[in-house]
This record gives C-alpha cells, structure tokens and sequence, in this order.
C-alpha cells in the first residue's frame, strides 16, 4: 500500500495547514497531484471543519479528484508532537489520499478502515517514529 518515499516523520508542524501541506507535497513531488488539490483539501477543511479527522489522533485529508488527482496515491506524514486541527481535534498522523476513480478511492479506504478497527496497531502506529517499522505496520494490513 505505501513505500518509504511516501512517509515522512517530522517532530512538529506549526498548524494544521502546514501539516496537510507536508503530506501533500509528497504525491506533489511524485506527480501524482497538483498544487490545486492542496488548496482543495485546505479549503475543504475550512469550509467543513474537521471532518478529516477520522480517528483518535488520525486524518485523512483528501479533495474531489477533479481538483488534481493524476494518478492515484497515497502519502504518509507522522508527527512526533500533534497538531490542533479547528475545533481543537488533536492529530498525529495525516494519510493524504489521491484517487482517480472510485473503485481505487474505495479499495484505499476500506484498507484504511482496517487499520483503524485495529486498536493495537493504531496505537503502535501513533508511537512509532521508524519509517520502516510504520511502512510494516499500514502494509501489514
């Protein structure tokens, strides 16, 4: 599901913004989005608030494929010190999604809802600061 050049561990990010750009920038440099599909996910948040934040500590930042998705992808970004994102929701770990169609967009999110009924692994997941270790752990699934 994802390789180590799609993982980044940082300690901090100074918003919830800059965090979804970190994430994002990953598939950016990738080609497998655009710089619109990052305006698109901060605009999403935005205007909707925090629905992004799926879990204790998890979200999932993504945008309508028509907003610049090339290639379906998906990126990685673990903060070692979380980040509020608005209403006051704490985040550790962001997956940036990228879908092309909607069977991919599916196919990723049931893997990730996997991850999620997984109390263990989420856990070892949020304190894991190993890219190695996380990669074995999303791939593990």
């Amino acid at each position: 599901m994802i390789d180590n050049e799609k993982i980044k561990i940082i300690t901090s990010v100074k918003d919830w913004e800059s965090a979804i750009k970190e994430v994002a920038q990953i598939l950016l440099d990738l080609g497998s989005i655009t710089t619109e599909y990052i305006d698109a996910m901060i605009k999403n948040v935005k205007e909707n608030g925090s629905y992004i934040v799926i879990g204790p500590y998890i979200a999932l930042p993504h945008a309508k494929r028509e907003k610049g998705v090339l290639k379906t992808d998906i990126s990685m970004l673990k903060l070692e010190k979380e980040v509020a994102f608005p209403n006051n929701k704490p985040v550790k770990l962001l997956i940036c999604l990228a879908a092309r169609n909607d069977d991919e967009h599916l196919d990723i999110l049931s893997q990730i809802g996997d991850l999620l009924l997984d109390d263990d692994k989420v856990e070892k997941v949020l304190k894991s600061n190993d890219i190695n270790e996380l990669r074995g752990l999303i791939n593990g699934l």
